[in-house]
């Protein structure tokens, strides 16, 4: 993958005007194993959000200290096309036990001191009021990706 020096994302939604608070998740393949998911920081109220080429890494990078054998690829040797959607908070209620005890990861620990906190912030999203299917996109240079999703039926 040639990596902008910047991701930028904007949330579109016809049904809704405030989509602050939305976790966009971005799947990148790369490898014969698992994918690597990499999470944008919360929209704000216009619904963008942006991640930056060291962020990228550094959340990439932190799948080999999940799994060293789970995953098998680089960011060099990563798709230049990536798929875009949303993390539900339903996905992670299984999961959060394993969460709470497992230490934070690299990256992690720069922006939480506890996985508390970790889990609080995903916990607090707004990502249940919204639908999409996951959207492929090829990653250029200085182009904003739309993420078009919908609003959950009340």
């Amino acid at each position: 993958m040639k990596l902008p020096s910047q991701i930028d994302i904007q949330v579109v939604c016809n049904d809704e005007q405030n989509l602050g608070d939305i976790i966009v998740r971005m799947i990148v393949r790369s490898g014969s194993k698992n994918p690597f998911q990499v999470y944008f920081p919360k929209t704000n109220k216009e619904g963008r959000t942006s991640i930056t080429a060291s962020e990228f890494r550094d959340q990439f990078d932190s799948h080999y200290e999940i799994g060293l054998m789970d995953y098998n690829g680089s960011i060099e040797t990563a798709s230049q096309v990536a798929a875009f959607d949303l993390q539900y908070q339903d996905k992670l209620y299984p999961s959060l036990e394993i969460a709470r005890k497992r230490p934070l990861l690299g990256y992690e620990r720069l922006k939480w001191q506890t996985s508390g906190e970790m889990i609080a912030y995903f916990l607090s999203c707004r990502n249940s009021e919204f639908f999409t299917e996951p959207q492929s996109v090829e990653i250029h240079l200085n182009e904003v990706i739309q993420l078009v999703i919908s609003k959950n039926a009340a």
